[in-house]
């Protein structure tokens, strides 16, 4: 924890070095304190590097002392004793700046760790099971269903070993929480990766005719090709149609927009007048309060990254961006000025490294600041 590793020192030197050529109208150039702070910061660093990679021969520093006067020797062991005392005492101060500078982030990164595999499967008769990476198998009371638990793989799979007409079949539900994913096999054999805070719902087997889920929250699909059934995923009152696709879906409750991103294949989405279709790499936007859809061309990794373990975002406002990380490292926010929310920042974060570490590289980089009050991380402008 004492240790700022060396990787993080050049990262923070060519953020210093590039302050003025870059040109994201995003970013926020570093202002005249935090220059000052990092030439001093640079130059403790190069001195106790100096001082760390320094070997001194005792021995020999004595014998050129030894033949000299009382008064030579004394001088010469005043210069080494002041040598060392230099290096201790500049490794004193980077580590008592490193322990200033961690002391206040120490209870973020141990507070806020990343989110893990984990879910809850609800069968249709009221069941509920815990999903992690560790059970190994459940048991569907349905005849001819099974139900595994892929601890590899994270992934709920659900196999139907004896075909049979299924008129009315019940219903399951998929439930991933806050700092929680998961993967879900249908019996159909589409994948469907489950962000965090997200729910689906889904027959054990599906019908002869279609294929059909409910979906709240954030998911991938990766539809398993069939001609004969279209595969439907509702959302609220709207439907997307698809036979065979990858797509990713963002529709949480309580998000002002909702998004729909095709990776490949082709879909058409109802429930807006005309049905819209889209191609690759295209992104239907819908303003859950006015209806009003926008159709647009966007790069699909932007969002479905998560899937990957990353978080990318581009020009997201601060509101948004913090929105998204709540769901995975589950915390609460408080604005101390309103107009931050409003702020756009744009990079690419390793969902499975602590917040702390983004927070920090935050500060580094803009004049937002963060406090922690239990559970609740507070953002103000830096004063």
């Amino acid at each position: 924890m004492n240790d700022f590793s060396t990787d993080r020192w050049e990262r923070l030197t060519e953020l210093w070095r590039n302050k003025d050529t870059d040109s994201d109208k995003d970013a926020h150039p570093l202002n005249t304190e935090d220059k000052r702070q990092f030439e001093l910061l640079f130059k403790i660093r190069q001195a106790m590097q100096g001082v760390q990679c320094r070997q001194y021969d005792i021995e020999r520093g004595w014998r050129k002392v030894k033949p000299r006067g009382v008064f030579r020797r004394i001088e010469s062991i005043k210069r080494f004793v002041a040598v060392i005392v230099i290096g201790v005492g500049v490794a004193a101060g980077v580590w008592m700046w490193q322990e200033r500078a961690l002391d206040k982030k120490d209870l973020v990164l141990t507070s806020f760790a990343p989110g893990v595999a984990h879910a809850e499967l609800i069968l249709a008769n009221g069941e509920r099971l815990q999903v992690n990476a560790r059970e190994e198998v459940y048991a569907s009371k349905t005849e001819g269903v099974v139900i595994t638990n892929d601890t590899a793989k994270t992934r709920v799979r659900y196999q139907v070993t004896e075909r049979a007409v299924v008129k009315r079949p019940g219903m399951n539900t998929f439930v991933v929480p806050k700092g929680g994913e998961y993967t879900l096999e249908l019996s159909d054999g589409t994948l469907v990766w489950m962000n965090a805070e997200s729910s689906l719902r889904f027959p054990e087997e599906f019908t002869r005719d279609k294929r059909e889920v409910y979906l709240d929250g954030e998911a991938y699909f990766q539809v398993a090709k069939d001609s004969l059934k279209p595969f439907l995923v509702h959302v609220d009152k709207y439907c997307i149609r698809v036979l065979g696709t990858s797509f990713n879906v963002s529709a949480y409750s309580g998000d002002k927009t909702w998004y729909t991103t095709l990776v490949e294949g082709a879909i058409a989405v109802g429930g807006i007048g005309n049905e819209i279709r889209m191609s690759p790499c295209e992104q239907l936007c819908i303003d859950t309060d006015s209806g009003q859809c926008e159709l647009r061309e966007v790069n699909p990794e932007l969002y479905t990254s998560w899937v990957g373990g990353k978080f990318y975002f581009k020009a997201y406002t601060f509101e948004e961006l913090v929105r998204r990380l709540q769901r995975w490292y589950d915390f609460d926010v408080l604005y101390r000025d309103e107009g931050i929310r409003q702020r756009r920042f744009s990079g690419v974060i390793n969902k499975y490294r602590p917040l702390g570490e983004m927070l920090e590289f935050l500060e580094m980089t803009s004049d937002v600041c963060f406090e922690l009050n239990g559970k609740t991380i507070i953002v103000s402008k830096k004063k």
